[in-house]
């Protein structure tokens, strides 16, 4: 973690900054990073792990090995996506826009599996 006065590609500020790719390229270290992400979802007894392509298959094949889930996602790096994130205005809301279709495919394909499943939980809908 960096700490200082960052000014964030979205234009927003920060004073703190975690270089992933800095912290990823020794294994050691991803090995305890998916360890602690995973501890703090298991409570959510998760069945799947999507990353982005970019900056996030490492850490997000991590966390699903250490979960003993599978890892299906591989979330295509699209300028919107990331923009979206930064400004607040998630690009899965719009499922006309590329990186929202992948999105909606996703869910589209989770929410079909998880049908027959126990696990589906009866306040988690999905949008159309």
């Amino acid at each position: 973690m960096l700490e200082g006065h960052f000014i964030l590609r979205s234009g927003l500020r920060s004073r703190q900054f975690f270089q992933c790719a800095m912290a990823l390229q020794h294994m050691p270290s991803v090995e305890r990073l998916g360890a602690a992400l995973a501890e703090k979802l298991r409570g959510y007894e998760p069945v799947t792990v999507l990353a982005p392509a970019m900056g996030g298959l490492v850490i997000g094949q991590e966390v699903a090995r250490q979960l003993g889930v599978r890892f299906i996602g591989q979330v295509p790096l699209i300028p919107e996506l990331r923009e979206g994130s930064d400004n607040g205005n998630p690009v899965a809301a719009r499922p006309e826009t590329e990186a929202g279709a992948v999105f909606a495919e996703m869910a589209r394909v989770l929410d079909e599996e998880m049908k027959s499943s126990k696990r589906a939980h009866p306040e988690l809908k999905l949008l159309s």
